[in-house]
C-alpha cells in the first residue's frame, strides 16, 4: 500500500505509475490523479498553446506539411523500406561495393537518386560511407 500525494488515501501500488528516480520505484500520485493534473495543465494552457501555434504559423504549418508528405530523401528511404518488407525487393548476401559477405540486416540502401527510390545500392557500412565521400568531394569540386 502507498499513500498518494495529492488525494492523500491509501492505495494499492499498482494504482500507481514507474518512475525510475524515485527509491521506490513508483510515481508520487496515483493514476486517477495524474490523469486530473494533466488534464487540468492541458485546460489552463490552451490559450498559450494557440498564441504560440499563431506567432510561430510559419514554422509550425511547416513543420506540418514535413510530418505529412515527408521530404523526398525520407519518401524514398520509406517506399524502400515497405518493398523490403513486403517481399517486393530482396536484400542480397553480399555487399555491392567490396563484395563481403554480410547478414542482410548489416547491408545498408544506397539511393544515388531520390527520385528513384527503388533503385540503391546494397552496401557495407564501411563501402556506404566511402560512397558518400565520394559525393561529398564531387560536390565541393562544383562549387568551386
Amino acid at each position: 500500500m502507498k499513500r498518494c500525494g495529492t488525494c492523500r488515501q491509501e492505495k494499492p501500488l499498482s494504482e500507481f505509475g514507474k518512475d525510475k528516480y524515485r527509491s521506490d520505484g513508483l510515481r508520487w500520485q496515483c493514476h486517477p490523479c495524474q490523469a486530473e493534473s494533466c488534464r487540468s495543465y492541458y485546460e489552463s494552457h490552451s490559450a498559450k498553446r494557440r498564441r504560440w501555434a499563431r506567432e510561430n504559423a510559419h514554422r509550425y504549418s511547416r513543420t506540418k506539411r514535413i510530418r505529412r508528405h515527408g521530404t523526398e530523401k525520407e519518401n524514398a528511404r520509406r517506399t524502400l523500406r515497405e518493398a523490403v518488407e513486403h517481399g517486393d525487393i530482396v536484400k542480397p548476401s553480399a555487399c555491392q561495393g567490396c563484395g563481403k559477405v554480410l547478414p542482410k540486416r548489416k547491408l545498408q540502401g544506397h539511393h544515388p537518386d531520390y527520385s528513384k527510390p527503388l533503385e540503391v545500392r546494397w552496401l557495407c557500412a564501411k563501402c556506404h560511407c566511402a560512397e558518400h565521400r565520394i559525393y561529398l568531394a564531387a560536390s565541393r569540386r562544383e562549387k568551386q
